[in-house]
């Protein structure tokens, strides 16, 4: 089947450099805890500039081999409480958030760099992205609903509540 591929080659050497690399670098949020290594984005931003070389030589084998570092999937996960009035004691009032690998953050970043064009999503889509949320998602179906019933039809919705369904559920079974 591969053999019939005719798309164009993909020459990582060309798409990840040292300036895409460094630009990444000069991008991370500045003032946020070290990962699992102990290296903050602060060590990567204050480094010798033989940093950038060497890490835009590593992704570059990463892609050329198809193979990611396990450290690059490890994090670190922290529970926090969702607000000051929340009751500590509950278990549903925190959120938890993961610390990962600076050095994988860097390498994720310069493959959303150069992959961009086909990691589109439907602009519809509204979870997951820049400057896009709840009130984004209300307005479209509000919208919809208007539409619909301005041209004479009805309009049923059917709100589902699965929140927790992800901490209860059979993870095998899914």
């Amino acid at each position: 089947m591969h053999t019939t591929y005719t798309g164009s080659d993909f020459d990582a050497k060309s798409a990840v450099n040292v300036k895409l690399v460094d630009s990444v670098i000069q991008e991370l949020k500045h003032g946020r805890a070290a990962g699992p290594g102990g290296i903050s984005a602060e060590h990567l931003l204050y480094s010798h500039p033989l940093l950038c070389v060497l890490l835009s030589f590593l992704i570059c084998l990463m892609l050329k081999y198809s193979y990611v570092l396990d450290a690059f999937g490890i994090g670190m996960v922290i529970p926090l409480l969702k607000g000051d009035d929340c009751d500590p004691t509950v278990c549903d009032n925190y959120r938890a958030i993961t610390i990962n690998p600076c050095i994988g953050k860097v390498f994720e970043l310069c493959l959303n760099s150069v992959f961009y064009r086909w990691l589109a999503s439907d602009e519809l889509q509204v979870s997951f992205k820049k400057s896009m949320g709840c009130s984004d998602a209300i307005f479209t179906l509000w919208n919809t609903v208007s539409h619909i019933t301005k041209c004479g039809s009805t309009a049923l919705l059917c709100g589902l509540d699965i929140s927790k369904a992800f901490d209860r559920m059979n993870h095998y079974a899914l």
